[in-house]
């Protein structure tokens, strides 16, 4: 069977909700899904001054991906929201560190796909997407 990781980092809690049903929907076809989020590098506190704590709380569940286990997956699915059209820094130091730790070509020929999501019309989603797309193209992944 197909190991898909849905790999988010959210903010407010709307990326999650989406990367649930996309989770979901995975399931539906027949495939093996974790759903993984990415660590927050905010503190308690600052998560409480923009008022996401509440929301940072409800995912505290889902399990925190480590870099070394996106080669485990012959699939991994990136949701986020944009951030004036870039990748959350988050998201970013993650990617960055996962590079590192991990062996040349470890994500090559495996599928990515990026979902995305911003608190306006043009929030700069296809440029995040466009960002993203890169990263993955980089690694030799497959896009879909």
């Amino acid at each position: 069977r197909v190991q898909v990781m849905v790999l988010f980092y959210s903010t407010f809690g709307n990326v999650a909700k989406m990367a649930e049903a996309v989770a979901e929907g995975c399931r539906c076809g027949g495939t093996d899904v974790v759903l993984r989020r990415v660590p927050e590098l905010m503190s308690e506190e600052m998560l409480q001054q923009i008022n996401a704590f509440e929301a940072h709380s409800r995912i505290k569940h889902i399990p925190v991906a480590e870099p070394t286990e996106l080669a485990d997956f012959d699939c991994i699915l990136f949701g986020f929201a944009s951030r004036f059209g870039t990748i959350p820094y988050q998201v970013q130091q993650f990617l960055d560190i996962a590079e590192v730790m991990n062996a040349p070509g470890y994500l090559s020929g495996k599928v990515g796909s990026v979902f995305t999501a911003s608190g306006t019309q043009h929030g700069g989603q296809e440029a995040v997407c466009l960002n993203c797309h890169k990263f993955l193209m980089d690694q030799g992944m497959i896009l879909v």
